[in-house]
């Protein structure tokens, strides 16, 4: 992983936690992380460890943060799906289908990409993802699509 990389996902989970401070500061004072300079401090250090936690070998680790990641910030639907397009959906896509699934859905596949469902049939009519012998497509023709895509513009 690129050093670049590294630096805008720490950016990405920084904005994401003081974003999310900003709303609770909203209604508790003490924790506006623009007025509470140990509170930025510990956002930091939080975004380090979870960057860090994020592009680690260890697979347990990515899940758990990954699962820790999407319940904090999204505890009761699923982000859009540009979001799954920056760094932090980068690792995420990356960290899905470590209990070895072998396929996601057509509409499964379609969020992570971005794109509609129907788009899906066509990518695998075209040979840019992989039909699964048991119905979906594979996983790893997804990550590798997305992949293409992130490097086609430059991420």
């Amino acid at each position: 992983m690129s050093g670049e990389f590294a630096s805008r996902l720490k950016a990405q989970l920084t904005q994401e936690l003081t974003d999310l401070c900003y709303r609770v500061g909203t209604l508790i004072p003490s924790v506006n992380p623009m007025t509470n300079d140990l509170l930025r401090t510990q956002i930091a250090r939080a975004s380090a460890d979870m960057a860090a936690q994020l592009t680690s070998a260890d697979d347990q680790v990515v899940a758990q943060i990954v699962i820790d990641i999407q319940t904090t910030f999204w505890p009761t639907s699923d982000p859009d799906p540009d979001w799954w397009d920056t760094p932090i959906g980068h690792m995420s896509l990356r960290s899905i289908g470590a209990d070895n699934a072998p396929s996601w859905t057509h509409a499964v596949a379609a969020a992570k990409i971005g794109c509609r469902r129907e788009s899906i049939a066509r990518y695998v009519q075209r040979r840019k993802l992989d039909r699964h012998p048991d119905g979906g497509v594979t996983i790893p023709s997804v990550l590798t699509y997305v992949d293409r895509m992130n490097q086609k513009r430059g991420r």
